[in-house]
Parts: structure tokens; sequence; C-alpha cells
């Protein structure tokens, strides 16, 4: 593809999708569509949510700008899954839905995509854990990782700029892995949509991400590993460690809201990060803490790619020690804080 195709496609996408929230925010503000702080928020000022809406609405436009300039290949199947998601999303960011249709959406979506494209048939850990699969366990676990990864990215999705700039890193991660192939220009498409939408979302926010956009890039990067790997379980583990803080920040909370008898699905404010905004962390902060240890994360991963990822094991190894450092200064800060903890 010419350079000047690819700086046509990625400037329209950024201004898709900046001038798009633009004029979304002056509709939501004059309609009073706003998203109200209550006790589980972490934000004190009314604000409009669902700039996920014109974001993913920029991705799908000059995805198809693109298809016409013939500069990548479309597959019709990944679109239509993510459109279903789009959809889905956008209707929840006005009018709430049941857990059990949401669920019952995102695992439809699974399957044909699975289908269309296969499950990972080894469990996706270094060896010595990456075990082969029967083939309907396999199937599940697979649907359970593009479940999982849709709504982790949802409820990681709780102060400015997070989720937003998480997928940055993801989208940056992936190209540095794999461009130029016939998934770049996708992947660029994305990452200046995201851009464009990072101008209004960085705190303090203009316009919140919400659903639409959240469960959107959870379902993008829940399948990447189908569309850009070869071994799709490496894949998996791969993107596990672009995302590694969005998914052990989850697993970890279930563990412990288990161990404290509390009900996993009722909302809270008991992610690791959401406890550093409760001690008076501003979002800015917060970001400025996580997002390098992601980065790091992320480079650590991309340089044993080019060893052919013979380091999966010692990578992990540092992902958890990594991880729980930081879980442990969280409670740290919180017992000085509050001593009766």
């Amino acid at each position: 593809m010419e350079i000047y195709t690819l700086f046509l496609l990625i400037s329209l996408a950024f201004l898709f999708s900046y001038l798009g929230n633009l004029f979304f925010i002056n509709y939501l503000n004059k309609k009073k569509v706003l998203d109200l702080p209550n006790h589980r928020s972490s934000h004190k000022i009314p604000t409009p949510r669902g700039g996920g809406i014109p974001m993913l609405l920029s991705f799908f436009i000059v995805s198809f700008i693109a298809y016409l300039f013939n500069t990548f290949e479309f597959d019709i199947h990944f679109y239509i899954g993510l459109f279903i998601i789009f959809i889905m999303g956008s209707f929840e960011d006005f009018k709430p839905m049941s857990v059990k249709l949401r669920l019952f959406i995102q695992i439809l979506v699974s399957i044909y995509i699975i289908i269309i494209k296969s499950p990972f048939l080894t469990f996706p850990l270094p060896e010595p854990f990456n075990f082969n699969l029967n083939y309907y366990i396999a199937f599940i676990l697979n649907i359970i990782w593009i479940v999982g990864v849709i709504n982790i990215y949802n409820f990681l999705d709780g102060i400015d700029g997070y989720a937003g700039l998480q997928g940055i890193i993801v989208c940056i991660s992936s190209l540095l892995l794999f461009s130029p192939n016939e998934n770049s220009i996708t992947i660029y498409i994305l990452l200046f949509t995201l851009f464009g939408f990072m101008f209004v979302n960085f705190p303090p926010a203009k316009i919140f991400m919400g659903d639409a956009g959240a469960y959107g890039l959870g379902f993008i990067f829940a399948v990447l590993p189908y569309y850009i790997f070869e071994n799709y379980s490496t894949g998996v583990f791969t993107v596990s460690m672009f995302l590694w803080f969005f998914l052990a920040d989850s697993l970890y909370t279930i563990i412990r809201r288990l161990k404290r008898k509390e009900k996993i699905f009722d909302a809270h404010r008991s992610h690791l990060y959401q406890r550093l905004n409760i001690l008076g962390w501003s979002h800015k902060k917060i970001n400025l803490f996580i997002i390098p240890l992601m980065i790091l994360l992320s480079g650590i991963q991309i340089i044993n790619s080019y060893f052919n990822y013979k380091f999966n094991l010692l990578v992990f190894i540092v992902a958890v020690i990594i991880f729980f450092i930081f879980a442990a200064i969280v409670i740290k800060l919180e017992k000085i804080n509050n001593p009766q903890i």
C-alpha cells in the first residue's frame, strides 16, 4: 500500500472520530443525556457517555473506504461480529439490557467467529502448561476467552483515558509485531480512531467511552489472535500480555470478592485502579502509574517475539510479579490511609 493512501486513511480515521465525538458531545449536552455521578462512580460532574459510538462508526466507515481502495483483505465475518457487538453496546449506552440477553448475544457472536476461524487447541499458557485440549473443551475455552475479554474491557473502563490508552498500547504493540501484513491497515485505522477519541476522553473527559466502545474494543482484541497469529494459542498468550493489567485486575478482584462472599456480578468499585481513585488519586495520576507498566510488559513480550516466543514462561512470571507488586502497593497505601484495614 502506498504511504499516501495510508496517510489519507489514518487522517480520515482521526478526523471522523474526533469531529464525530465533538458533534455527539454537543448533541448529548443539549438533550441532557448525561451520565450522572452516583456512589459507584469515579467522576463527580455529569458527563455524556457513548463516545465509543462515533469512534467505532469512524472505524467502520474508514474500513469501508480502505476496502474501496483495495488496500486490505476485507473479512466480512469480523465486521459482522463487531457490528452486532457494537449495536448491543449502543443500545446499552442509553437503556440497560438484561445480563442474560447480553451474554446470549456475546456467546452467539463468539461461536460464529470460532466456527469461521477454528478454535485454539492447546492451552494458551507457556510450556509446560500448554497441553493439548479436547476439541469440545477447547471450543468452550475459546468462548470463555472472547466473552471474558469483551466484558473485562467494559468493566475496566472506569476512569478517564484508561480504556482508550490500553487500546492504543494493544494496537501499537500489534503493529510492531506484524506490520506490514494484510491486517495492518485495520489496526492502523483503529489506532487513529482511538487517537481521535482520546482528544475528548483524556482526563478530564468531555465524554465517556461507554458500552459500545468498550464492548467493541474488547471484541476486537479478543479475536485479534485469530487474525494475526498463525498459532492461536501463542496469539492469545501474547494479547493477554498486552492486556495483562486489565485481565489480572479482573481475576484478582473476582477472587477477592469471592473470598469476601460478595456477589461478583453486583456493581462495585473493587478493582485495584478504582481503589486508587477512592484513595484520592486523580484519573491522570492513575494512568501515569499504570500505563508505563502496561508499556513495559508489552515491550518485553515484543522482544520475546524476536526469539520465537521461547521465553513465554519467563515473561509470564515477570507479569505475575509486576502485578503482585502493583497490588501490594495499593494495599499498603490503603493501610497507610486507614490503619484499621
